[in-house]
């Protein structure tokens, strides 16, 4: 994880002086006054769970990245609103003291997946969830005009799960499951 993290990185860095990589697919237009913009989103996260089971513990370091390239749509000449659409990627990696265990309801017969808290007998050096995403992002946007602008932006992502595995590394050596898709 450290090596991917350190190019993405490096590639940003080193990125943002050269010539846009999509000039031709996303070139700025004039549309009266205002020009239509391209950005390129880099966000980084700490990975946390909401309700999550009390015996379930989360390791601190759950990190993620998404990076995300979106076109900038003005409503109009003289109009201070816009609309962003884009595509990205987003990779995410959270750590606990849990396994991911394919349970069925005894009532139901129906199969759910559970957080399945390791027992205290159990020794295991690292754990994680890995999930890689390919996203479509949507914002409505708001931008003042002048040299101080103030920006707003209001939006929201859908994606697809591209990549989904659990590692697990134990006296028994490194094992990866791929079967979360």
């Amino acid at each position: 994880m450290r090596l991917p993290f350190a190019l993405l990185l490096i590639i940003c860095v080193s990125s943002y002086g050269q010539k846009p990589i999509f000039d031709d697919i996303f070139s700025g237009q004039n549309i009266g006054d205002r020009q239509s913009e391209t950005r390129l989103l880099v966000d980084y996260n700490w990975e946390t769970w909401d309700k999550s089971p009390s015996e379930v513990e989360l390791g601190y370091f759950s990190f993620g990245v998404n990076v995300h390239l979106m076109k900038d749509f003005p409503f109009g000449e003289k109009s201070n609103f816009s609309f962003g659409v884009g595509v990205g990627l987003s990779s995410h990696s959270v750590h606990s003291n849990s396994g991911i265990m394919i349970q069925t309801d005894s009532k139901t017969k129906e199969e759910f997946t559970a957080l399945v808290p390791y027992g205290s007998n159990y020794t295991y050096y690292k754990n994680k969830l890995a999930t890689n995403y390919v996203d479509v992002p949507i914002e409505f946007r708001f931008k003042t005009k002048g040299e101080k602008s103030f920006r707003f932006s209001v939006g929201g992502k859908a994606g697809v799960l591209v990549n989904g595995h659990t590692k697990v590394r134990d006296e028994h050596g490194k094992r990866k499951n791929y079967t979360l898709n």
